[in-house]
């Protein structure tokens, strides 16, 4: 029922529209004006590429990472990382998960973070449970302590995360102005929980220039400076790096002993148990805590206060370690709950200085210290001064060492220069024990034992200002003279005793000169008158300790004697002349007993070679004349060596020993004599074949052994042996490089060598983006291009008759792929008791398969190539590969071998690669996206083994490559190609600029036409390679499509224009909602984000018409800001060349949406005749005598009302009972004669003068209807009259345009 009394007042539409985006300006990419003394933000990373990730570092990450477009803060995209993580040993917790950002390389040039006072990150937590993650430097100074700079919670959702830094600590530790990189550890998941998603975006730092000093290491860590705290680190096992123990500064005074601050040490939980605690230790970092000399060691002590704050007694463990390895001081002490160490804490430095070799205390590396006991995680201790004291407590007080003495040695007494500030000086000799003090600066050695003694001195310290010196030795040499000889005359001779540690002897007869040393205990006067001689003798040695010995004298009677034989020699034969008053001669030989003769010659006898000494002495006959003394000369007896007799087996020679021969002499044919040889049997090596003579001769070192006959024989050498081939089986090349397959080897890979001529045979195999293939046997150079690699099997056949044959194997990969392609060198198969097959690089996990016993080989064949071979028989036929998240792609071959003749048909697929009885010996290259099965080991392989079950046939797996799944790159250089009216187009990739790269970085060459509309229709005709000549004008959509050698695919589509088009004008949402006060910006190319303006290579000009609220035209305007409750309607006319192209674009605040409607929407008749508006299933407007038609204009769409008469009604939906505020724009069409009214609305009135203007109504509205009053089931509307005038009706075609309703409350 109608409210009577209500007026009826006006118009009221509603717009429903999708939110779009709002125009904003990227943070990054705007160039701030930086305030002075506030820091400034640069960006570090934005995980921008494939590229950029590249160049970062996931080694120690089980994860699959990738660049996306989700949860991005900063650019375009983020890393998404799905992280899996590596179970512990014992299978109870995943281990953290660390990567690494590497400065100094084209994404990220900065290296000198001095000037970084802080960083942020934005992480978003896709998963439902919290995470811990740590950041920090990972590269340091020190061995192996990371330098954490903070750790944080990502809890699910956004995180943006900030970590301060203080360059005064970090600059301890870490060269701030040469980071290496940047760390970020991820706690690993719980066993039960789902694989962690993080998104990482906004890697930033604040910079602001500032100076900053790093802590000094030195005897005392008091905690006095900030710095202190970051001077310890982590000590001993621990299950995650984000549960080591917590170090804060503390300055709550119930836990310090001196000064205003300690340290607060709180152990965490371990990770797969949070009851117990994880890392219980920590220590000093590397050589933050030095011992300076100064102090005196046995009465210095190292200190430390440690407070348990927990209810349970602990022992702490205190370890002092040194720089060398096997150094190294424990001991304990233990602590009550909630107390301070009350013993124990006191470590006395010169037993730590005994444990420690070399330099000592000067070697101390660290000091660690080991909680025992803890039972609750979350327990803390407090950790105050690490510090140097007196056997009190007392701070130790340095005592510098005293310079050492300089000495110096003058016979047995040593000197030294007088030390400042010395008390005295002690003196050592040899290890005997030190001297009483003396204030002397000498001491004379008395020691009557001759030999060297080692004279130690030091200087004395007050033992309260300073210490001993340093000990200083010297060598003093004390002298012994020689024993006199003791001297006995006999005959015409003097004898006497060996005298100790004489060498030798000086024999001097009157006031003759001293003879040369000799060694005989004798002398005789030969010589010498007769009649009473003075022979003196004296004792010497060649030590410098003994001194000649004195003089010892012997007066001697010299009696007449007769004159010693002249010996002469003639070979064998001795002759001298007669000796006068000679009655006889004595004659012995080498000592033997002595013959008599009257004759003045000797034929010696002996036969055997050899020296022989004959000597001969004259025999008085006369009582008072002395025999002479004896003459003697050497004879040597010559002997000819036996000749060896030679026995030849194949090429080596040998003979008997031939007694007295010292060696052999050896010659091949018209060679060279060897040197003489010990062995008894020379082999032939290293010669061409052919018959060779040998000869041997046997030689002595004695000069009477002659060298023997020489022996001769023949050795016939045949060529036996293969040629020898060097070289590497995996070569890593460059990209582009040229491997020449030549007659005698491939230069810098393979040498040949062999006694004979050769010839080489090559047969290669290329692996490449068309899979395996092989290459003619005529091929002499191969070119191994980036992406590829060439198998290389040569044969090396020698020209002998026995045709000796050798081979090998080559690899030639390109540098890209060469150290992630595994030719199964270094492996290791072993079969499970199970029947598992398990494989191993290294000790390394490759490869698993299942039912193989007694099914499988892993050998090398002929050439050395090993492979893998296996037998489908068992139950299953399960192959499972190494799974890394961060390179889950495999590639690798695969071909069957049999001798069986009667296969046929499909033998054995494998992931979708089927390989039939034709195929045998066919090499097939299998990609392949792993999926984990269980930590490392993937998922097994879709494989069909019915055809060659149970049957001799081996499926044969070689040459497996391992990479990060990467999409290839395709690219134009120009995406939109501009040709006059009648060209021709050649459909092709290089006609039309197209190129492609895998992820590897190398060219394509598999770029086809996949695909060509000619305005907007596909043309099969039009195929790769196809000419199109005289080309119709129009638009010519092509699709090019390529796929790399992993079997990834990419496509890339450009635009040929034929003729004049006009420009495009593209509108990404007609509606827009933005929040208030966004400014909207107009330019040639569109509005960013919004509406994009694309021209064809002509002159492209762009002009806005912009109507305010639905009325107010604004002129010259080259941006808008949308405020509160204003909405904008925005005409855009695009120009090029003599084309042109319109269209429309709404900007409103996003207050208006629910209420602004547009009225795109359907026109629909109700059974009671009314026209209605629906949009998106709702009635926003509706007309009584009247008729509804849409129109659209430069893309905005418009109601026109036609065929009205003077009982006009509006229908306005609204959902309940209430009045309503209602606007809208109206224009009026027609063409009426004279001035006035032409239709009122509530109080607004449109006149003639408003015809062609969009005019603003507004009014409110009280009056209601039920739907039965519209027949427009389920809709409550308002009822607004129109007073239309007889002007208005005077022009049966005038029209009514209406747009963009506003219903609101009132």
């Amino acid at each position: 029922m109608m409210k009577k009394g209500m007026k009826i007042a006006g118009l009221l539409f509603a717009l429903v529209l999708a939110l779009g985006g709002f125009a904003a300006c990227n943070a990054s990419n705007q160039t701030e004006q930086q305030k002075p003394g506030l820091p400034q933000s640069i960006l570090l990373s934005g995980f921008e590429s494939d590229r950029e990730l590249l160049t970062m570092i996931f080694s120690n990450i089980r994860a699959k990472v990738e660049v996306s477009d989700e949860h991005v803060t900063d650019g375009t995209n983020s890393a998404k990382m799905t992280i899996y993580g590596k179970l512990s040993n014992d299978g109870t917790y995943y281990k953290d998960n660390d990567f690494y950002i590497i400065p100094g390389n084209a994404f990220l040039n900065k290296t000198d973070y001095s000037d970084v006072v802080g960083y942020s990150i934005d992480v978003f937590n896709a998963g439902d449970k919290p995470i811990d993650m740590a950041f920090g430097y990972n590269h340091l100074l020190m061995s192996s302590d990371t330098y954490l700079i903070g750790k944080r919670t990502l809890v699910p959702g956004a995180n943006h995360l900030t970590f301060e830094i203080n360059n005064n600590a970090v600059k301890t530790f870490v060269d701030v102005t040469a980071i290496k990189d940047f760390a970020f550890y991820v706690e690993g998941r719980d066993v039960e929980d789902d694989p962690s998603v993080l998104y990482f975006d906004n890697f930033r730092a604040e910079v602001l220039p500032h100076t900053s000093q790093g802590g000094e290491p030195n005897e005392i860590i008091d905690f006095s400076k900030p710095e202190d705290i970051g001077k310890f680190a982590m000590f001993g096992n621990f299950t995650s790096l984000l549960r080591a123990p917590l170090f804060e500064l503390n300055s709550d005074l119930r836990y310090v002993l001196s000064g205003k601050n300690s340290m607060k040490v709180t152990f965490n939980a371990k990770k797969g148990n949070k009851e117990e605690v994880d890392c219980p230790g920590f220590r000093t970092c590397d050589d933050m805590f030095k011992i300076p000399d100064t102090y005196d060691l046995s009465r210095t002590y190292l200190h430390f206060d440690m407070y348990n704050d927990t209810d349970e007694e602990i022992t702490v463990r205190i370890a002092m370690f040194s720089h060398i390895a096997s150094d190294y001081f424990s001991t304990t002490v233990a602590i009550q709950p909630h107390s301070w160490a009350a013993s124990g804490n006191q470590i006395l430095l010169s037993d730590v200085d005994d444990v420690f070799v070399g330099n000592g205390l000067g070697n101390l590396m660290s000091v660690a210290f080991e909680v025992i006991g803890l039972k609750e995680p979350g327990s803390s201790i407090y950790f105050d001064s690490l510090t140097l004291t007196d056997e009190l407590g007392n701070p130790a007080t340095p005592k510098p060492r005293l310079s050492a003495p300089v000495l110096s040695v003058d016979g047995t007494t040593v000197s030294w220069n007088a030390v400042e500030n010395a008390s005295g000086y002690s003196v050592q000799v040899n290890n005997e024990a030190w001297s009483k003090p003396q204030t002397e600066t000498s001491y004379k050695l008395d020691r009557s034992t001759a030999g060297n003694y080692t004279v130690r001195v030091k200087a004395l310290g007050d033992d309260t200002h300073y210490r001993d010196s340093d000990e200083i030795g010297i060598t003093v040499l004390v002298t012994e003279k020689l024993g006199t000889p003791m001297l006995a005359a006999e005959h015409n001779s003097v004898n006497w005793n060996a005298v100790d540690h004489a060498t030798g002897y000086q024999v001097k007869v009157d006031d003759e000169e001293w003879s040369e040393v000799q060694t005989e205990l004798s002398y005789s006067l030969e010589g010498v008158s007769p009649g009473a001689h003075i022979v003196s003798v004296i004792a010497v040695s060649d030590s410098d300790i003994y001194t000649q010995s004195d003089e010892a004298t012997i007066t001697v009677n010299v009696v007449e004697q007769l004159a010693a034989p002249v010996l002469s020699l003639n070979g064998k034969t001795v002759t001298w002349e007669v000796v006068e008053g000679a009655d006889k001669y004595s004659v012995q030989v080498n000592g033997e007993v002595a013959t008599e003769q009257t004759e003045t010659s000797y034929v010696l006898t002996a036969i055997a070679g050899g020296e022989y000494t004959v000597k001969v002495t004259a025999i008085s006959g006369d009582n008072n004349v002395e025999n002479s003394f004896a003459a003697q000369i050497k004879v040597t007896v010559e002997e000819k060596l036996g000749t060896p007799v030679l026995m030849t087996v194949d090429t080596t020679v040998s003979w008997i020993a031939i007694p007295n021969a010292d060696g052999y002499l050896v010659k091949v044919g018209d060679g060279e004599w060897s040197a003489a040889q010990k062995e008894t049997k020379y082999t032939l090596i290293e010669e061409a074949f052919g018959t060779y003579e040998i000869f041997v001769k046997a030689v002595a070192d004695e000069a009477w052994y002659l060298e023997s006959e020489t022996a001769e024989t023949s050795v016939i050498v045949r060529d036996t042996a293969a040629p020898e081939l060097t070289y590497s089986e995996l070569n890593k090349v460059d990209k582009g490089t040229s491997v020449m397959l030549g007659a005698k080897g491939i230069k810098d890979y393979l040498t040949v060598t062999d006694l004979s001529e050769f010839e080489l045979t090559y047969r290669v195999m290329k692996y490449g983006a068309s899979g395996a293939e092989e290459i003619a046997t005529s091929t002499s150079n191969i070119m191994v291009q980036g992406g590829e690699y060439y198998e290389v099997y040569v044969t090396a056949t020698d020209k002998s008759e026995a045709k000796n044959r050798s081979r090998a194997y080559l690899v030639f990969a390109a540098a890209d792929i060469a150290d992630r392609l595994n030719t199964w060198q270094n492996c290791n198969a072993d079969l499970w008791s199970d029947g598992t097959l398990n494989i191993t690089n290294n000790g390394e996990f490759v490869f698993r398969g299942y039912e193989f016993k007694d099914r499988y080989e892993f050998v090398a064949d002929e050439f050395g190539n090993t492979s893998l071979k296996l037998k489908a028989g068992g139950a299953q036929f399960q192959t499972m590969f190494l799974y890394d998240a961060a390179k889950p792609n495999i590639r690798f071959t695969v071909r069957l071998e049999t001798e069986l003749t009667n296969l046929s048909g499909d033998l054995f697929t494998v992931e979708g690669v089927t390989i039939t009885a034709g195929d045998i010996g066919k090499t097939f290259v299998i990609n392949k996206n792993l999926s984990p099965l269980d930590g490392n080991v993937s998922l097994w392989l879709d494989v069909n083994v019915d055809g060659i079950k149970n049957k001799d046939v081996w499926v044969v797996i070689d040459n497996i490559e391992t990479f990060a799944a990467s999409a290839l790159t395709v690219s134009a250089e120009n995406d939109r190609v501009k040709k006059d009216s009648g060209a021709n187009i050649i459909f092709t990739a290089e006609e039309l600029g197209i190129r492609g790269a895998d992820c590897l970085g190398n060219e394509l060459s598999t770029l086809k036409v996949a695909e060509v509309k000619f305005n907007g229709v596909v043309n099969v005709d039009y195929l790769d390679g196809y000419m199109l000549t005289n080309a119709p004008d129009g638009t010519y959509e092509v699709t090019f499509t390529a796929t790399d050698r992993y079997g990834f695919t990419a496509s890339k589509t450009i635009t040929v224009i034929v003729g004049e088009l006009p420009p495009e004008i593209t509108v990404i949402n007609t509606d827009n909602y933005v929040d208030s006060d966004t400014i909207i910006m107009f330019t040639n190319n569109g509005i960013a984000d919004y509406l994009t303006v694309t021209g064809h290579g002509g002159d492209l000009s762009v002009t806005w018409r912009v109507i305010k609220n639905g009325a107010e035209e604004l002129t010259s305007v080259n941006s808008i800001t949308v405020s509160a409750g204003e909405f904008y309607e925005v005409y855009v006319t695009a120009t090029e060349e003599n084309t042109t192209s319109k269209s429309y674009i709404l900007f409103a605040d996003s207050a208006l949406k629910g209420v602004l409607k547009t009225l795109n929407g359907k026109i629909v008749t109700a059974a009671s005749g009314i026209q209605y508006v629906n949009c998106d299933g709702e009635v926003v407007f509706g007309v009584n005598t009247g008729k509804i038609s849409e129109v659209v204009t430069d893309g905005n769409t418009e109601i026109c009302l036609s065929d009205l008469t003077t009982g006009l009604q509006f229908f306005l939906p609204y959902a309940t009972e209430t009045g309503v505020s209602i606007s809208f724009s109206l224009r009026i069409e027609g063409s009426f004669e004279g001035a006035g009214a032409l239709i009122t609305i509530g109080e607004k009135t449109i006149t003639v003068s408003d015809v062609g203007k969009d005019v603003a109504v507004a009014y409110g509205s009280v009056a209601w209807f039920p739907s039965e009053a519209s027949g427009v089931p389920g809709m409550m509307f308002t009822l607004d009259s129109v007073t239309a005038s007889e002007l208005f009706l005077s022009d049966p075609n005038a029209k009514i345009y209406i747009d963009n309703i506003i219903i609101r409350a009132a």
